[in-house]
């Protein structure tokens, strides 16, 4: 049985609104081990958030929860699934309904219990009946569009299939898992799927792909490897564009699986090479594309120089480029330490960001802060907070 608790703290509420304010930060997190991830902008300009909120001294239990913040950064209502675990709203987008659709997901003591499907009203009101998606399968659906959602399960056969699921929990169809594609990411096209990854787990090469909802494949694009000594290629991040097209950032790798180069590849709506930028990041290794977006006309890229360093240390690296893929220059974003409330005694505060998002006053990332400490007294960490940072911008 879930219940629905509308926010009525003038504090809490203070605090949205003075960090919006300082033009600085905004936390989300309360005083147990939080953890938040953006889940779509309602029609009106405000923004939800689904997670979860941990229990105060319990590492090992939280309660399923749903932020709706006010374009202003005010709290516009909040909910908390009363069911004991270690529960969350793993991902959440907006359906074609208006609705709000969320994975949940309750694994107490690393045991899957439940994985489903919940919908809620714009206003945070449970709607409809819960889904069971674990009678199909335990994977964790993580990539989602307003119209299905991907699951792999095993097939009769006794082989693994990528199933496209609708919001209903039945299956629009499914493809043999990497037969045409290993794949990475899948795309809403509107009239199809747009699927991108590499050809194979092993040597394969980056690769791009369409098909419609018979799983026939409408067109591919497979790209050559941009260094002598690469031996595998994979489009590890792509988004679709406002004009229809894509653009995805390959990695390449070795022999021994080291990084080699990456670039940034724009394609049109047909899967056709438009441009590729791989100079922009000529000096970078080890990196990791935390995320992709696109904001007034250009594209952000955001990046881990080091894949080993999460610390608050190392920049949150921003790369803009035009329309062309020409980049503009760079930004950068240092964590502070007093903003990792409850941990600065702790040796190490480790810090990881989960997405950006464009909002009324600016493009923000999402930062999740938290403990990384030999002592690792898991039980004990109560700190695990995610707060909002404005993306220090170029000038126009």
């Amino acid at each position: 049985m879930t219940k629905r608790i509308m926010l009525m703290c003038i504090s809490l509420i203070m605090v949205f609104t003075c960090a919006a304010a300082e033009n600085k930060a905004i936390n989300l997190g309360g005083d147990g081990c939080d953890q938040m991830k953006f889940a779509c902008t309602l029609p009106d300009g405000r923004m939800v958030f689904c997670g979860s909120r941990g229990t105060v001294g319990n590492y090992n239990e939280s309660r399923a929860r749903l932020l709706c913040l006010n374009p202003d950064w005010s709290v516009s209502w909040e909910y908390f699934d009363t069911a004991e675990g270690m529960g969350r709203y793993a991902f959440g987008t907006l359906l074609t309904d208006g609705t709000i659709g969320v994975i949940y997901y309750n694994a107490p003591y690393q045991e899957t219990q439940a994985i489903e499907i919940r919908k809620f009203t714009q206003e945070g009101e449970p709607t409809g009946e819960p889904v069971d998606l674990m009678a199909r399968s335990d994977d964790i659906p993580n990539i989602l569009t307003s119209r299905w959602f991907v699951q792999t399960f095993d097939t009769a056969e006794g082989g693994l299939a990528i199933g496209f699921i609708g919001w209903d929990g039945g299956i629009l169809f499914s493809i043999p898992a990497r037969r045409s594609i290993w794949m990475k990411t899948a795309i809403d096209a509107g009239d199809g799927v747009v699927l991108t990854g590499s050809e194979s787990f092993a040597n394969g090469l980056a690769k791009i792909m369409k098909m419609d909802y018979e799983g026939n494949i409408l067109w591919e694009t497979v790209l050559p490897l941009m260094s002598t000594t690469s031996d595998s290629a994979r489009i590890q991040e792509c988004i679709r564009t406002s004009d229809g097209g894509y653009l995805g950032w390959i990695a390449e790798t070795g022999p021994e699986y080291n990084s080699l180069c990456y670039a940034l590849v724009r394609f049109n709506e047909d899967g056709r090479v438009l441009w590729t930028n791989r100079e922009a990041f000529a000096d970078r290794t080890n990196m990791m594309c935390q995320d992709m977006i696109e904001y007034n006309g250009r594209y952000v890229f955001l990046e881990l120089p080091d894949f080993s360093d999460f610390s608050e240390k190392a920049p949150r690296v921003y790369h803009w480029f035009d329309a062309n893929g020409t980049k503009l220059g760079e930004t950068q974003l240092w964590i502070p330490r007093e903003d990792a409330k409850g941990v600065t005694d702790w040796d190490t505060i480790r810090i990881v960001c989960d997405n950006m998002l464009v909002t009324a006053d600016g493009l923000w990332s999402l930062y999740s802060v938290g403990i990384d400490d030999d002592k690792d007294i898991r039980k004990e960490m109560d700190s695990l907070d995610d707060i909002l940072y404005r993306v220090p911008e170029l000038p126009e």
